[in-house]
């Protein structure tokens, strides 16, 4: 059962990649993006990850990059760009 939360998570990260690509949202990658950083931290405060800060570090980064790029104001822009009508 508590498998079904990281595949979840996982699926909406896939469709945000999906929905960024096709340029049609980015607010979908930034919500999977913080639920798995979510997923990391909650792992690390019950001891599933290691406490190597190098394996934190590392589970940690792709979450939090995602987001950021994700939300930077030329994808944002981009984005808006592609969803305008074409007139």
């Amino acid at each position: 059962m508590l498998g079904a939360i990281p595949a979840a998570v996982f699926v909406v990260v896939l469709v945000g990649v999906v929905l960024l690509l096709a340029g049609r949202s980015w607010k979908v990658l930034v919500v999977g993006a913080l639920a798995t950083l979510a997923l990391v931290l909650v792992a690390v405060v019950d001891g599933a990850a290691e406490d190597d800060l190098g394996s934190i570090v590392t589970l940690a980064a792709g979450p939090v990059l995602a987001a950021v790029f994700a939300s930077l104001a030329p994808v944002r822009a981009w984005v808006a760009a592609r969803r305008a009508p074409r007139g």
